[in-house]
């Protein structure tokens, strides 16, 4: 414990003595004379003439560069999920041309060929399956990028800033 108490002591004491001198309870180095005195409130503000590298205009936290990184993020999940679900309609597609024939039966009163259609069969549920979960992850997307732009609207995130590059 005392260890700890002198060790805070010596990091506290320079800066205790640096304070002291600029508050003037302790001797400064002589100024002279034909330099101005500078008041101490003056001192503690940076110049107008220096350069100010916090400038980085944000909304809701976030920089310009982070609200285009969080769109295109989101509009890049959108093309993916449309790009899988045209993927297995065209799957689908292509197996129903297979399929399909002037031969097909169905159950007496269900309307012919039409009711009998390739893509219910047993033998397509893996495809109809992926492509209901493809149409799900399109929903997601959609919704995902729908609240990325409430969010922004509500930070007031100009339109510029999310606009595709």
């Amino acid at each position: 414990m005392q260890r700890h108490a002198k060790a805070s002591w010596a990091r506290a004491a320079p800066l205790g003595l640096a304070a002291a001198a600029l508050l003037g309870s302790a001797p400064v180095a002589a100024q002279s004379d034909d330099e101005p005195a500078v008041a101490l409130d003056r001192l503690l503000k940076l110049p107008e003439s220096a350069p100010v590298e916090g400038s980085l205009e944000k909304r809701s936290g976030s920089t310009r560069n982070e609200w285009q990184a969080r769109y295109r993020e989101a509009r890049g999940d959108l093309k993916q999920a449309n790009a899988q679900l045209e993927e297995t309609r065209a799957a689908i597609e292509k197996r129903a041309g297979e399929e399909s024939g002037q031969w097909q039966m169905s159950a007496p009163g269900l309307g012919g060929a039409a009711a009998a259609s390739p893509t219910d069969s047993p033998l397509d549920y893996k495809l109809t399956q992926e492509l209901r979960r493809n149409r799900e992850e399109v929903e997601r997307a959609e919704r995902a990028l729908q609240d990325l732009d409430v969010e922004a609207n509500l930070a007031g995130v100009p339109p510029d800033w999310r606009a595709a590059d």
